[in-house]
């Protein structure tokens, strides 16, 4: 699951707006659509302060061939069963990928 994607989904989850959000962590509200939204030149340490409401923080996840099989294959599942993603989505997803090892989707 993606960044973008985990913080607003457990903002929802606990019923927060992102005013709400921005208040309870100590951080501005253009801070939390930016982190929502998927900017990707975020402060770390106002990364976590975010995910430390959750119970998470920022950390390495490696990232191999075998990773990227695995994504394509819950993709192409998710399509048989009917389960569709925006492009948006799919792209903030594999976001990573194509940073880290050059591949584009």
């Amino acid at each position: 699951m993606s960044l973008p994607i985990f913080i607003k989904e457990k903002r929802k989850l606990l019923n927060l707006t992102q005013q709400n959000l921005a208040d309870k962590v100590s951080v501005g509200i253009r801070f939390i659509r930016d982190l929502e939204q998927g900017k990707s030149t975020l402060r770390m340490d106002k990364v976590n302060q975010v995910l430390n409401l959750f119970g998470q923080e920022l950390g390495l996840v490696s990232l191999n061939k075998n990773t990227i099989l695995q994504a394509a294959a819950i993709f192409v599942a998710a399509f048989c069963l009917g389960v569709y993603y925006d492009a948006k989505s799919v792209a903030t997803m594999l976001q990573p990928v194509e940073k880290e090892k050059g591949f584009h989707f």
